[in-house]
Parts: C-alpha cells; sequence; structure tokens
C-alpha cells in the first residue's frame, strides 16, 4: 500500500528511459526519453492492484511499454 500512498503524493510521474536498452536476441535498441502527461491516477492504482494480486511482475514503466508493443504488433496485423 506504501506504493499508492507515493503515488497519491507525487501525482504526475514522468517515465525515465535510457538511451539503449539491452535485448537478449536484438543487441542493444535505441530509445527515446518521453514523459507521459496527465496519466490518469486510476491506471496507477489499478496496476498496483494487480501486482499486489501477484497479477504481473513488472513495474509500471515496462508495463506501459509491453501494451505499447502488443497494441501497435495488433495494429501491424490488420
Amino acid at each position: 500500500m506504501i506504493y499508492m500512498e507515493l503515488i497519491g503524493e507525487l501525482g504526475a510521474i514522468p517515465l525515465k528511459e535510457v538511451s539503449t536498452v539491452t535485448d537478449r536476441n536484438r543487441g542493444k535498441i535505441p530509445t527515446k526519453a518521453k514523459n507521459i502527461q496527465n496519466m490518469p491516477l486510476e491506471f496507477f492504482t489499478r496496476h498496483a492492484a494487480l501486482r499486489e494480486q501477484g497479477n504481473t511482475s513488472l513495474l509500471f514503466t515496462p508495463y506501459i511499454i509491453e501494451a505499447v508493443r502488443k497494441a501497435l504488433e495488433e495494429d501491424e496485423q490488420s
């Protein structure tokens, strides 16, 4: 529950990404730093609930990145 309390105190939290990340299959992948403005607080609390229930082990930023990757793959297939 500390996680949810911190979210309330911090408000909008910018996502920070490094200039490159390493993927075992693809080597270094270039990245771009991006702040998501006005992320609904509900998303943080729902993610925290999923983590508490053991339905995801991902932290919030990797969770967002994975969701975007899946959406892009789905859109590219259609």
